[in-house]
């Protein structure tokens, strides 16, 4: 999640990725030689003290050198002293051939590390490596109509999308869910479909997040349909993963049905849990209020709970596990539940196990 604390960890190992799928030779999965280990290192630290890297770019220079690694092992060798100009142009055409998404970037970190070891004269011979790979726009691409090359560039755009088969298939499956779980997931992917966010993003979407504005023109008058009703532009409150800041993302006309049915039936379907969260904020240190007793959090503050069905659709993730003696965990969790039961209902028959 955005707001949770991440583990940040560089590792250097053998960079492997795709290797033998295209032709090229895999070293072993282990640790990288220590001589190759150190060039790592030292190389990293230099540009992020020069260069006054983020943690994210720190990481993508160290897989590039990783690479870098690969076309020495080919060679028998390890030195990184060895590196030549032929290892480079080797990890750029592993990157191409591969089709690598972010082709630019990659190879403009080979870039900026070949230059670094001809800067500081790290090899015998330098380097001068140069690449003449471009940046892909790929917002706001237009073609011209006048293009002579409109047919091939159009297919190019084309295959990016999802076949209208696929398409087909998926809509059949979203509107005929086999359970409320699958149902969750299936409106999670309408979100994801409408607006175009990370998979973080939509994980953290608040509740109240449907916004409604109506539409001006440029005078500030409300615009109208033609019965006299004003227009109204609906969007989804969420917060961004970079920064965690609130916004709203404001949805085309014809993703609006789709984005308000996932946004309705999510509400519906996660009711129970969220009162379950918004209880235990208001009891720290206990587990559920789905046990249907009135249970003592502190004195003279008696909280009513919920009736006890619900403690098995929280714990069997909607009926998937019908034995209550299927699994460690569940009999974990009934333990619990008998310690937070208040010890005057404790005994009584109508909530024993």
């Amino acid at each position: 999640m955005p707001q949770r604390l991440k583990q940040q960890t560089i590792t250097f190992e053998t960079h492997r990725q795709s290797l033998e799928k295209y032709g090229y030779s895999v070293p072993p999965k282990a640790a990288l030689p220590l001589d190759f280990q150190d060039f790592c290192k030292a190389l990293i630290v230099y540009l992020q003290r020069t260069r006054s890297l983020k943690f994210s770019m720190v990481a993508a220079y160290n897989i590039a050198v990783r690479r870098l690694y690969n076309p020495l092992f080919e060679r028998g060798v390890s030195d990184p002293i060895q590196l030549a100009r032929g290892d480079f142009d080797r990890v750029e055409g592993f990157l191409r051939e591969s089709g690598y998404k972010n082709l630019y970037d990659a190879i403009s970190h080979l870039q900026v590390i070949a230059d670094t070891i001809d800067k500081l004269q790290l090899t015998e011979i330098a380097i001068h490596f140069e690449h003449d790979a471009k940046p892909e726009n790929r917002r706001h691409d237009y073609i011209s109509l006048h293009d002579p090359d409109r047919a091939a560039k159009q297919r190019k755009s084309d295959d990016r999308l999802p076949s209208r088969e696929a398409m087909e298939a998926y809509a059949l499956c979203s509107n005929n869910p086999l359970s409320d779980g699958e149902e969750i997931l299936l409106r999670v992917i309408d979100l994801l479909i409408a607006t175009g966010q990370r998979g973080n993003e939509v994980a953290v979407i608040p509740c109240d997040c449907w916004v409604e504005r109506p539409i001006k023109g440029t005078t500030g008058e409300l615009v109208v349909d033609a019965n006299g009703n004003p227009l109204v532009e609906c969007g989804i409150r969420y917060f961004a993963e970079k920064h965690f800041q609130s916004r709203v993302h404001w949805l085309a006309e014809s993703d609006v049905p789709l984005a308000r049915r996932a946004v309705q039936r999510l509400r519906a379907l996660t009711k129970e849990q969220r009162e379950i969260a918004a209880w235990q904020e208001l009891h720290p240190g206990r587990m559920t209020k789905s046990l249907g007793i009135t249970h003592t959090v502190a004195e003279g503050d008696r909280a009513p709970l919920r009736s006890a069905p619900s403690l098995h659709s929280m714990i069997f993730q909607y009926g998937r596990l019908k034995n209550p003696r299927c699994c460690q965990r569940q009999a974990s969790l009934i333990k619990q539940w008998h310690e937070n039961i208040s010890p005057a209902n404790r005994g009584h028959k109508k909530w024993r196990c």
